[in-house]
């Protein structure tokens, strides 16, 4: 099979029926469906054995509890084989030409390591695709902040436009198996030791850092009911947002964060924007220190697995591609 579908599921049971009957109405058929459960509580396990699947080359796979976003999807990488994976979150569901958009984008583009449709915002309770962009790729300000590339935006004709994006979100994203292969560490595609959360932007910004491009194809389009939205756009409103956040996700999210300033920000970009990065970071810990002190806990896993990361880092700027000039040019 020329795609594999990897769905990672975690008490999802209340999305699979509309997740799974797009992935059935797919007009490209050359791809198999592989779905793993991570652990579900919910009755997702039961549903998924005693349903009838959408497409006759299916797999399944339980795991007896949640190993994370990063380390399913890595197991899941390892069962199949394809040129193209699209992994696939189970709070999306799919126009039936999306797979068939981004395959002839794919197949006329060797260049490309990863590509997003445009996801849009999916009203689940009332059950309504909606205009509003839900993410059009991964944008990274000069203070290393990332954002949903249009998260929360009218879908008009600024978003139309087939482009170049730094990376893509993880919610729907379509890889070339042989880039994925070539930025792995220690086998690892996502790095497990984020757990969940930000785990795209890491991988983003690797595939980036080793030459590969992204793109977004706006005529691919999907729907995604996001638990974790983030389209603030100034300090306040990210401080805002937080508190609609759970504590899981602000650890996690915050953790990994500085993972990423550690692995993947070159040297170069320190020099450059390292005045910013720092000033963003002093205040996050400020308030952190003030009104969400349960998040600074994660400093201890952090400075646990410094060396580690000290490692992996080692290896990133190693097998490192590009120019600051080629990087520089993505941060705004």
């Amino acid at each position: 099979m020329k795609v594999s579908i990897n769905l990672v599921t975690w008490n999802g049971k209340k999305y699979l029926p509309y997740c799974l009957d797009a992935i059935a109405k797919q007009t490209y058929r050359d791809f198999s469906l592989f779905i793993l459960d991570n652990g579900s509580s919910d009755g997702t396990v039961e549903y998924l054995k005693n349903s009838l699947l959408p497409v006759a080359n299916c797999r399944l796979e339980f795991n007896e509890k949640n190993v994370g976003f990063a380390a399913g999807h890595n197991q899941a990488l390892r069962e199949t084989e394809s040129e193209y994976v699209l992994m696939l979150n189970q709070d999306i569901i799919l126009e039936p030409d999306f797979l068939e958009k981004i395959v002839k984008f794919l197949d006329g583009r060797n260049d490309v390591a990863a590509v997003t449709g445009k996801l849009l915002h999916w009203d689940f309770l009332n059950n309504q695709k909606t205009d509003l962009i839900d993410s059009t790729g991964i944008k990274i300000f000069k203070n290393h902040r990332a954002i949903e590339l249009g998260a929360g935006e009218m879908d008009l004709e600024e978003w139309s436009t087939s482009r170049e994006v730094f990376g893509v979100s993880g919610a729907a994203p379509v890889y070339r198996r042989s880039a994925l292969n070539s930025v792995a560490i220690d086998g690892e595609v996502f790095d497990e030791d984020f757990f969940s959360y930000k785990e795209d932007v890491d991988l983003s910004y690797r595939l980036r850092l080793a030459g590969f491009r992204a793109w977004l194809m706006p005529t691919a389009r999907a729907y995604h009911d996001r638990s974790a939205r983030s389209i603030a756009k100034t300090d306040s409103a990210v401080a805002k947002s937080r508190k609609n956040k759970s504590a899981f996700v602000n650890y996690y999210s915050y953790k990994n964060h500085l993972f990423i300033l550690f692995k993947d920000v070159p040297v170069g970009i320190w020099w450059r924007w390292g005045y910013r990065i720092k000033w963003y970071e002093f205040k996050k810990f400020i308030y952190l220190l003030i009104f969400e002190i349960g998040t600074l806990r994660s400093l201890g896993e952090f400075f646990k697995k410094f060396p580690k990361m000290w490692r992996k880092r080692r290896w990133i700027m190693k097998n490192k591609k590009v120019g600051m000039e080629e990087i520089k040019k993505w941060f705004s």
